[in-house]
């Protein structure tokens, strides 16, 4: 039975008021993304938007982090991480901050990557402690020739990354609107990289805007692309089953324009492991969904409801089964498996790029590409209700998150919030 709005808040408060307290020290600020929150720490999963159920998250020996006490109520606050070395000076179609985030994966859950605008790819060992700029090495063109024309990686935005389920040391990304477009892949833990659209692909366009990692096969890839195919209106799907060494092409269906996100929803409708079933998020023309990996697609949303929110999307499967994602204007959620939608609260002037869960509460706020209409706090739900939301705590934010994950072997939620730097939040919420 759905909890009513008061006992399920309260049950919020408290189970993290039991939480008990355990602090951490961040790396030192640099820039100026400190005065993106009003209240906040120092600064120093998504399993692919992906559909992996918390309850398949792993365990492991590492020690779970405590929340840490520090609001009324015994909220954990969320703590500033944001890169050390890298810059805010954000501006409008130029820096518009911290892109995607990925890592936190079984066989280092405290690896993370995070992608800017014109500053290549970071990286931390250390869950956020301390960060390196990582994306320093060679690049190399997909004919295996040595590109030339500088970092790549910091010549454009790395609006999409992702890190391989089973190897930390595999990451995939982009460099939107800069040179040598196409999907960069690293194998030596994001220092190199090679450009692994083969030519056929690159002749659609290079213009790559979403890679999503199969979560139970990392040589299993989807790729959706922000510009159209062959200088026309629509753009499709590219799918590789070798880690982007072949790719076979899924023609798009008229209407659907480009800007799209593509995510392995991970489950058929029976509720058995699957690759097949794949969702896709339009700007004007809806959602749409397969279940044959490509052959045919049906629309789940009408674009007269809802479309995805510019700049990103991020699609979650609660404990629950019930599956999460940030539209314009407003969050939904499909019980069946993505089959249909409604709206569920919050909803706001702005649309969520991401939404997040640990298992046992899920986490969003409004986001807009490089800074939000005004000021939002996170709010957050119990997993087992979705549609009580509260304010978290008082912290405010000048942007919400373009991208989260969840690190389930320390009860770590991770946020790349744009301009508003990255940030953590300690849940206690473990295995």
């Amino acid at each position: 039975m759905m909890r009513t709005k008061r006992s399920a808040l309260a049950a919020i408060a408290a189970v993290l008021s039991a939480c008990g307290s355990q602090g951490e020290s961040s790396s030192t600020p640099s820039g100026d993304a400190g005065s993106n929150a009003s209240e906040g720490g120092m600064r120093s999963t998504d399993i692919d938007a992906t559909a992996m159920d918390s309850s398949d998250a792993p365990t492991s020996a590492h020690a779970c982090f405590a929340a840490d006490a520090g609001e009324a109520g015994g909220l954990s606050p969320w703590e500033e991480i944001t890169p050390a070395g890298a810059t805010l000076a954000c501006s409008s179609l130029s820096n518009y901050g911290f892109q995607s985030i990925d890592g936190a994966k079984p066989d280092a859950p405290q690896t993370l990557y995070v992608g800017t605008c014109l500053q290549g790819v970071w990286k931390t060992t250390d869950g956020g402690d301390t960060w390196a700029k990582i994306s320093t090495g060679t690049y190399t063109n997909n004919d295996g020739s040595m590109n030339t024309t500088g970092n790549v990686l910091d010549q454009g935005r790395n609006w999409t990354l992702a890190v391989d389920p089973a190897h930390s040391n595999v990451v995939y990304t982009v460099n939107g609107y800069g040179d040598a477009q196409g999907l960069w892949k690293s194998t030596d833990g994001g220092v190199d990289w090679t450009q692994i659209l083969t030519p056929e692909i690159v002749a659609l366009t290079p213009d790559v805007y979403r890679v999503s990692v199969d979560p139970t096969n990392g040589q299993h890839l989807l790729v959706a692309f922000h510009s159209p195919w062959n200088f026309g209106q629509d753009a499709g799907v590219v799918e590789s089953l070798d880690g982007g060494a072949t790719w076979t092409q899924h023609a798009p269906v008229a209407g659907w324009g480009a800007g799209h996100y593509v995510f392995f929803l991970g489950k058929d409708d029976a509720g058995n492991p699957s690759s097949d079933v794949w969702l896709l998020t339009t700007q004007g023309d809806g959602f749409w969904r397969t279940t044959n990996a490509g052959q045919a697609w049906t629309q789940v949303v009408a674009s007269t409801a809802y479309n995805m929110q510019h700049g990103g999307e991020e699609v979650y499967r609660a404990n629950t089964g019930d599956l999460y994602m940030g539209a314009v204007g407003t969050l939904l959620r499909s019980a069946d498996n993505g089959q249909s939608w409604i709206a569920v609260n919050p909803s706001g002037t702005d649309g969520y790029n991401a939404v997040i869960g640990d298992g046992t509460y899920l986490y969003a706020q409004p986001a807009n590409t490089g800074a939000a209409t005004h000021s939002n706090s996170y709010s957050y739900s119990p997993e087992t209700d979705g549609a009580s939301w509260a304010p978290y705590g008082n912290q405010t934010f000048t942007d919400g998150p373009m991208d989260m994950v969840f690190d389930p072997v320390n009860g770590v939620v991770y946020s790349s919030n744009w301009c508003a730097g990255v940030w953590r939040l300690k849940t206690g919420h473990c295995g």
